[in-house]
């Protein structure tokens, strides 16, 4: 009898464990359902010993497990059986490392050695330096540059030697009025002409790579003057 007791109480203990899984009372309606488990549970273990008085300490236990189990574990608690490994990730998070300061962590940053203050991308790298037909202005259908051509591509120049190590892509741009073969042309033409300008204030040509995307890459509406005005510019970007 007293092995057959002690075979049962092992089968209930097992029974609780289990339900204790999948017994996280979130709402009223999970605590309710818990707590009649639990307490029908207890009633079994007092059945399996064959009393009355026994079935009524097996619902006491029972509710008495309820009240322990079905209650929402503290912080402490949680810690307390979180694996050791899982304990010591929460406790010391991944450091990011950013050497350059530009908001990019190293592992995604293309660019390292960004120097300060530099606004960069989503990869670390330079922003591009973009001037549009409101800053350099060329003549219609001319690759020929403005007057003041000089002082607005001081940015430009400033661009280059904050980044000595680097090489530069010139790409022109056009607005979608001619034809695409015409518009490649004129934007190249446009992009050597501000190669041989940021050349002659100093830049090294090899440093320099030119290139014409014509209306191929247009930032904005064509329908508009005010957004051809835009899609016609010359950008100076570092070499991927």
């Amino acid at each position: 009898m007293v092995q057959r007791l002690a075979s049962t109480k092992i089968v209930i203990v097992a029974t609780l464990l289990t339900l204790l899984g999948g017994c996280a009372a979130t709402n009223e309606q999970e605590y309710t359902a818990c707590l009649t488990t639990f307490t029908a549970v207890g009633v079994g273990a007092g059945s399996a010993g064959g009393a009355g008085g026994a079935a009524m300490g097996g619902a006491a236990v029972g509710s008495l497990a309820t009240y322990v189990l079905c209650q929402e574990p503290s912080a402490d608690e949680v810690q307390s059986l979180e694996p050791p490994v899982l304990a010591a990730t929460r406790q010391a998070p991944m450091q990011v490392l950013d050497s350059d300061g530009d908001g990019v962590d190293d592992g995604k940053d293309r660019c390292a050695d960004t120097a300060a203050g530099t606004e960069v991308d989503e990869i670390g790298c330079p922003l591009p330096v973009v001037f549009d037909s409101r800053q350099l202005n060329f003549a219609y259908d001319s690759a020929v540059l403005p007057a003041d051509a000089a002082s607005v591509l001081a940015t430009a120049v400033s661009f280059i030697d904050d980044n000595p190590d680097a090489k530069f892509l010139v790409t022109g741009h056009t607005d979608a009025r001619g034809t695409e073969e015409y518009n490649r042309d004129l934007s190249l033409r446009r992009a050597r002409a501000v190669r041989d300008a940021l050349v002659a204030q100093g830049v090294p040509i090899t440093k320099l790579q030119v290139r014409g995307e014509g209306e191929s890459q247009p930032v904005a509406t064509n329908e508009t003057e005010a957004g051809r005005a835009r899609n016609r510019r010359v950008e100076v970007s570092l070499q991927p």
